[in-house]
Parts: C-alpha cells; structure tokens; sequence
C-alpha cells in the first residue's frame, strides 16, 4: 500500500488521539488491525515520534502561525500541521517538498476550506527555515 494512505492513517491517529488521549500503542495497533497492508514503520515512527517531540513541533507551528495558538487551531489542522512539521525536522528521507504536498492534499480532503493555504504557509516556512540551518 501506498506511503500517501498511511500518511492519512498516520494523520487520522494523531487526529484521533488529540481527542481523545487514548493510549497511542493501542491505536496503532488498531489501524494495524484494520489495515493489513500499511507502512507499519513509518506510521509508528511518526506517530510515535510525534508525541515524543509534540512542544518542539507545535513551537515550529506556533512561530509561523501569526493568528493563531496551537492550542486554538481546528484539530484536522493541526494533527495535520505536527504529522509535516514532524516529517521536515526528523524524517531525512522525506524531501520537504513531499511532506508539504501531501499534508496540503490532507488539508484538502479533511480540512475547511482556508486548510490547504494555512497548512501550505506553515509548512513551507518551517522547510525554509530548516534549510538555512
């Protein structure tokens, strides 16, 4: 199965454990069991890695989102926003380019309607910002 539909399950977790703060192992190994043919290491690499670097990663978002606190972001927004922001920090094999297009292609089918840009601004400046350092 494609990188593009555990990215979304990878995503659709993170979404679901902001809600609900559900035990993050047992969620993936709910999707696990639903899914049989997913990138199990990547979706637990970014889930897993998610929650371990969360306040880095909202720091990234919080920089770049002028209007808006993290904490007052719509949730597919932001589950959305931590899956690429953790994707251009520490996922190496990922080239920036591809972790904004397809978090904006998220923003577009689970988001509202100002996502995909919100999503798109966010994330680009994060990527520019890291390849300055």
């Amino acid at each position: 199965m494609s990188r593009r539909i555990t990215r979304e399950k990878a995503f659709q977790s993170l979404y679901e454990l902001d809600i609900t703060k559900d035990d993050a192992k047992k969620v993936i190994e709910y999707v696990k069991s639903q899914e049989d043919k997913l990138e199990m290491e990547y979706l637990r690499t970014v889930v897993l890695g998610v929650l371990d670097k969360v306040e880095e990663v909202d720091s990234h978002i919080q920089k770049y989102s002028k209007k808006w606190k993290v904490d007052r972001m719509a949730k597919v927004d932001k589950a959305i926003l931590r899956l690429g922001v953790y994707e251009i920090l520490y996922c190496e094999d990922i080239p920036h380019s591809v972790s904004i297009n397809e978090a904006v292609e998220l923003g577009k089918n689970f988001g509202g309607d100002t996502s995909p840009a919100f999503i798109n601004g966010i994330l680009d400046s994060v990527a520019k910002e890291q390849k300055r350092d």
